[in-house]
């Protein structure tokens, strides 16, 4: 029987207190990845590309190269010398800047702050919606859906700070500064498309410009052949699925609560376990025990 493993997506981990977003606090990340490493071990992309490793095992991925992957996750990795797969938002990594969800949960996080969150109901891409208003969560989420397959969301982003009326600081992202570093030092490099799109809605232009332009600013930077992406939100189709491999990707991420076993194929998609807050570790323990100790 084939050996199997299990992906898991991470994304903040940071002690900030976001609640739209929560990261998972940095204690508690070296906490788990000391007992996965003892209870399960790591394998590296690496490994899973030239299919070196014997034994089942995780690998760890880190999605939009959040400042803190590098300020927080990187010194912990490091330490405990445990390999990992970094998506990079080119678009992200040339200005520094957080990209459009990132700014939406920042602004939402803003009206509620202010006890403001009534006013959301005046924004015109929301008159047709019915929102709750309950939590800074709850309504991120909520906008989030409706603004997804939208191509367009710099004018709704636009009329939210507007309708804010005073800046407000975003999430800091990995410049190539930075990701050039946690390369030499043996992380692998993902793309994460250019702006971070649902693929699923583009048309085949902009569709080729994302997984293209994308892997081609990555592998000018690093110097380095790009052969993995992670699609963003985990989101993709058959169109997509075609493009990648026209593009030249062997290996492509996506978010689904499932194990993988490596095959022989040009082009394998690899299942992510989404773990974006401190509480979605005791199900992922739950789900690496059933999935990898049961094989």
């Amino acid at each position: 029987m084939k050996e199997s493993y299990l992906s898991i997506c991470l994304h903040r981990i940071s002690d900030e207190y976001s609640p739209a977003y929560p990261p998972i606090p940095v204690k508690v990340f070296e906490r788990y990845i000391k007992f996965l490493k003892c209870k399960y071990g790591f394998i590296s992309l690496n490994d899973l590309q030239n299919n070196k490793t014997n034994k089942g095992g995780i690998l760890l991925t880190f999605d939009d190269a959040y400042y803190d992957f590098y300020e927080n996750a990187f010194p912990i990795l490091q330490k405990y010398e445990v390999p990992a797969v970094l998506a990079v938002i080119t678009e992200c990594a040339d200005t520094g800047k957080s990209f459009w969800t990132q700014e939406l949960n920042k602004i939402i996080e803003a009206f509620f702050k202010e006890k403001r969150q009534n006013e959301l109901s005046k924004l015109n891409f929301l008159k047709n919606h019915s929102l709750s208003f309950n939590s800074v969560e709850q309504t991120a989420l909520e906008i989030y859906k409706i603004l997804l397959p939208i191509k367009e969301k710099n004018s709704a982003l636009m009329e939210l700070k507007t309708l804010l009326g005073k800046p407000v600081e975003f999430t800091k992202m990995m410049t190539w500064k930075e990701i050039k570093e946690v390369h030499k030092a043996g992380i692998s490099i993902a793309s994460h498309t250019v702006n971070h799109l649902n693929l699923t809605t583009l048309n085949d232009e902009e569709l080729e410009y994302e997984l293209k332009q994308s892997k081609t600013k990555i592998e000018e930077e690093l110097n380095t052949i790009i052969s993995v992406i992670a699609y963003p939100n985990g989101e993709y189709n058959d169109k997509v699925l075609e493009f990648s491999k026209k593009t030249g990707y062997n290996f492509a991420f996506s978010v689904e609560n499932k194990s993988f076993q490596i095959t022989n194929k040009d082009f394998q998609i690899i299942p992510r376990v989404l773990v974006y807050h401190q509480k979605f570790w005791k199900l992922c323990l739950q789900f690496i025990k059933l999935r990898i100790e049961n094989h």
